[in-house]
C-alpha cells in the first residue's frame, strides 16, 4: 500500500474476463469490454461507482464514424512505428486506407499532415536501420 492509504481501502476488483465461463458468455452477448468508473460530486462524501458495459454491434468498418477509422490508423500507426506485436496485420496501406477513408472533414489540416507523414515514412520503414557503431 502506498503511505498514508488506509490499509481496509476495498482491493481492485477481480477480473472479470479472466474466467472461462464468464469469458465465453461475454463472447455469445458481444460483450466486449466494461468501463468502470467511480467518482464523488464537487460537494460529495461518498463516491459512486458506475459500470458501463460495450458490445460488438457487428458492423463493418464502412458503417463506422469517420472519427473511429482515423484513431484506428492513427493507433496503428504508432503500433508499426514502434514494431509492436499488437499490430496484427496492420501495414501502412491499412494506414492509409482508413485515414483516407474517414472524410473530408478536415478544419486544421491535421488528417491531410497525418497522410503526408505516413507517406513518407514507407520508404524508412522499407530501410534497414544501421547500427551506431
Amino acid at each position: 500500500m502506498p503511505p498514508g492509504v488506509d490499509e481496509t481501502v476495498r482491493p481492485v476488483d477481480p477480473l472479470k474476463y479472466q474466467r472461462r465461463e464468464v469469458n465465453a458468455a461475454a463472447a455469445q452477448s458481444g460483450e466486449v469490454a466494461t468501463v468502470k468508473l467511480r467518482f464523488k460530486q464537487p460537494d460529495g462524501e461518498t463516491s459512486v461507482e458506475r459500470a458501463i458495459v460495450a458490445y460488438d454491434a457487428g458492423g463493418s468498418w464502412t458503417q463506422a464514424s469517420s472519427e473511429l477509422r482515423f484513431a484506428a490508423a492513427v493507433a496503428s500507426f504508432g503500433m508499426i512505428l514502434r514494431d509492436s506485436p499488437q499490430r496484427g496485420t496492420a501495414t501502412l496501406a491499412l494506414v492509409n486506407q482508413l485515414a483516407q477513408s474517414a472524410g473530408a472533414f478536415d478544419p486544421n489540416g491535421h488528417r491531410a499532415a497525418f497522410l503526408a507523414m505516413v507517406a513518407k515514412t514507407q520508404p524508412l520503414l522499407a530501410t534497414p536501420i544501421a547500427s551506431a557503431e
